[in-house]
């Protein structure tokens, strides 16, 4: 691993996000037999598309860098024909895409990037789960990814594949808590997406992954072993239901116009507006949690007009942690 690749790793590890650890599932215990659902664990998604893309020589998959890390894997035939469905899927994209910029000046940026724009990734293309699946990859641990993939010129949807799950994912979910005895869900996703599932089925441990560049694959490898331990803090409140947000009706398309954007928020923008109207999140801005606990004592006071807060912090659990 070159430097860049160790400085991404690390990137990653600080930026993703323990949304919960039920009976300390996390960190994993035995990675011997290890079933791997989602078509994301396989194409896991780095960055966003238009100006969020980067180019690298090679982005570590989540299931690269669980293998890297020891974990056996006993559904990689499930993958493989996620993989399998996704290339014919990219490869009629690009037919696609080949045929509207045909005789389209290719140095007209507005004009090309309107045409990208009407062809967006999508990687939610799991099938549903069966009973076979199961008696394959018999395991005390399921891990299940959830990918979306998001961009420029692409605003999110209030759809089933984006903000909200496939029918095949609320499937597969409800199959997979009912069959292993501790699900563990990785959300690779830029921004925000409905996240009640956890609430309805018996869901272990939830982890933000974010979209956690060319390394993010080892990142969470070493996260979900406990070595590296979970700091990553939430940079927005995560709504309970679209409709708890205040600019929910006049977002984007929702209002009948996606070129003109009025801003009516005013100060009410996130904690402020949850705080304000006595509307509880489903995360709150800053959550976050660790694999350890700590004793913060703080000492305020005033001094020179200025107020001073102190905070005394103390590791007191078992792992590293900051």
């Amino acid at each position: 691993m070159n430097n860049n690749d160790n400085l991404a790793k690390i990137v990653a590890i600080e930026g993703m996000v323990l949304l919960k650890n039920e009976d300390n599932v996390l960190p994993i215990k035995d990675k011997t037999n290890i079933a791997l659902f989602g078509s994301g664990a396989r194409f896991t998604i780095k960055g966003g598309t238009g100006s969020g893309e980067v180019n690298v020589f090679h982005s570590v998959s989540i299931e690269e860098g669980l293998k890297n890390h020891g974990f056996i894997i006993n559904s990689e035939y499930y993958l493989d024909e996620c993989a399998n469905k996704l290339n014919n899927e990219i490869k009629k994209r690009k037919k696609l895409m080949r045929k509207s910029t045909r005789g389209v000046n290719p140095f007209n940026y507005e004009v090309m990037f309107s045409i990208f724009a009407k062809f967006p990734e999508h990687y939610a293309i799991d099938r549903e789960l069966t009973i076979e699946d199961y008696n394959k990859t018999i395991s005390d641990t399921c891990i299940y990814v959830i990918s979306r993939q998001a961009g420029e010129g692409f605003d999110r949807k209030n759809t089933k594949g984006d903000y909200y799950l496939t029918d095949i994912e609320e499937h597969n979910l409800k199959f997979v808590t009912e069959h292993y005895k501790n699900v563990i869900v990785i959300i690779n996703a830029g921004a925000p997406i409905d996240t009640n599932f956890i609430d309805k089925y018996n869901i272990k441990s939830v982890v933000l992954y974010g979209q956690a560049g060319q390394s993010g694959g080892d990142a969470l490898a070493e996260l979900l072993l406990g070595e590296s331990n979970f700091s990553g803090k939430l940079t927005l409140s995560w709504p309970k239901h679209l409709e708890d947000l205040n600019n929910f009706k006049y977002y984007s398309y929702l209002d009948g116009n996606d070129s003109i954007e009025e801003y009516k928020d005013g100060i009410y923008v996130g904690y402020r507006y949850y705080d304000s109207f006595g509307i509880k999140p489903m995360f709150p801005f800053g959550y976050g949690l660790s694999y350890t606990k700590f004793n913060i004592n703080n000492d305020l006071y005033i001094e020179n007009n200025e107020i001073i807060i102190k905070s005394n912090v103390k590791n007191i659990g078992n792992y590293k942690g900051k």
